[in-house]
């Protein structure tokens, strides 16, 4: 029997089709027979035997026919079949998977801070910033603005600015929060965090990192942070669990611990190194150290 009812969350382009994204965002599912012709599998039944029992859930989805029971395949089960199944096209395929995977669980940790920041809203207060006083001000929830400024034109008319909050946002390739504050026409991005820390952190210390307690990188409260030196704060991530998202969302990681743990899988079931770096678009001495464990020692 169908365990729920399946949420649509999305509906996204893959291979120029477009693919509905069901479950939630920490959490997306995709459909077993949408995968199933992705790879061109002549059976999803057979495909669907092939992946263990926490990879996929029976979920009952809405169509225009009705309720319908259908099969859907978590994170770990979509990568598993695309590796069963690997050739030029599901090479490709993984990476559109992997691309929509890393934005729903940026989406989870977003909508978590947006609902802890205004949950605390009504504790917030204001500091300026060092070196932008008269300017700009960041408050204890991770929230930045500008001040009021005034200032007579050439005719002798005095102008004011009245304050307003800054649009903060993230980049392609990191997750972290940042701003624009601008000094004599010109412009700096600056990340919130830091700028959150220099304000409030009595220990701050520009030379050091800056570590969210909570994992969370989007939550900017002041709570939330701490001052910590590089090897703390990889540490801390291996404690809490968090080196998954790490290797998701940094800009050099092409790795998460999934695929660490796949490639070690696979390995040991005698698939030769070269092939799964060119199954997971790495060069031939990253597999080597990975399953040696030289590198990703904490994926075990």
């Amino acid at each position: 029997m169908a365990t729920k009812n399946a949420v649509l969350l999305s509906t996204q382009q893959i291979l120029n089709q477009e693919v509905n994204v069901y479950g939630d965002f920490e959490n997306p599912l995709f459909l077993a027979k949408d995968v199933a012709e992705w790879i061109e599998h002549d059976n999803s039944s057979v495909m669907l035997r092939s992946i263990d029992d926490d990879e996929k859930i029976l979920n009952i989805v809405y169509t225009i026919d009705g309720e319908q029971e259908a099969w859907m395949l978590t994170e770990n089960g979509i990568y598993e079949v695309l590796m069963q199944n690997f050739n030029s096209k599901t090479k490709e395929i993984r990476k559109n998977v992997k691309n929509i995977i890393t934005g729903m669980h940026r989406k989870a940790m977003f909508l978590k801070a947006t609902k802890i920041m205004e949950d605390s809203i009504i504790q917030e207060n204001w500091r300026k910033i060092p070196g932008f006083e008269g300017f700009y001000e960041v408050s204890s929830i991770g929230r930045v603005r500008s001040t009021v400024r005034s200032f007579i034109d050439k005719n002798g008319k005095k102008t004011s600015f009245p304050s307003k909050i800054l649009r903060v946002g993230s980049g392609k390739t990191s997750p972290y929060l940042a701003v624009n504050l601008s000094m004599r026409n010109v412009a700096t991005k600056y990340m919130v965090h830091r700028l959150v820390a220099m304000s409030f952190l009595s220990n701050w210390d520009s030379e050091c990192e800056i570590n969210h307690i909570d994992g969370n990188v989007y939550n900017n409260c002041v709570c939330n942070l701490e001052m910590c030196t590089r090897k703390e704060n990889y540490q801390h991530a291996i404690d809490e669990k968090l080196k998954k998202d790490y290797g998701q969302f940094s800009s050099n990681a092409k790795l998460s611990n999934i695929d660490v743990k796949r490639i070690r899988k696979l390995n040991n079931l005698g698939v030769a190194q070269r092939d799964l770096a060119i199954a997971f678009d790495v060069c031939k001495q990253t597999i080597s150290s990975i399953v040696n464990f030289k590198i990703y020692r904490q994926c075990k």
